[in-house]
């Protein structure tokens, strides 16, 4: 596992808990996730209440969360380890909301990992 600083560590948290509240709905399968992940990065206890706390209260919006935070995960590994993970966490209630596909494309866009369409000519 790779050495994370603190603010690189609490920005992947965020972005994912903001894919977990961009529906408003804050499913036991999706904390079940982030509980996984914080245990994955190394996220004690206090901080992911103190962060969930935080994202479940804030006035910005989600995208406005993920562009803050996006430029805090800089390696092309660490970006496609969060994306695999923020895919799981949209897809972990089985239901795949609008909002939630909309936050992961910005992600992904923001990353240069999106293309528009499958089949796109030169």
């Amino acid at each position: 596992m790779m050495n994370l600083d603190i603010k690189t560590k609490i920005a992947i948290l965020k972005l994912h808990l903001s894919i977990a509240f961009v529906d408003n709905e804050y499913s036991e399968e999706e904390e079940n996730l982030i509980e996984e992940l914080c245990n994955k990065f190394q996220i004690d206890f206090k901080t992911r209440v103190k962060i969930t706390k935080e994202i479940s209260t804030t006035k910005m919006t989600m995208p406005e969360i993920c562009r803050q935070e996006l430029k805090n995960i800089k390696t092309k590994s660490l970006q496609k380890e969060c994306l695999k993970s923020l895919a799981a966490v949209c897809a972990a209630d089985f239901i795949l909301y609008e909002d939630e596909l909309m936050l992961l494309q910005l992600i992904a866009e923001e990353w240069g990992m999106f293309i528009k369409e499958l089949n796109e000519k030169d």
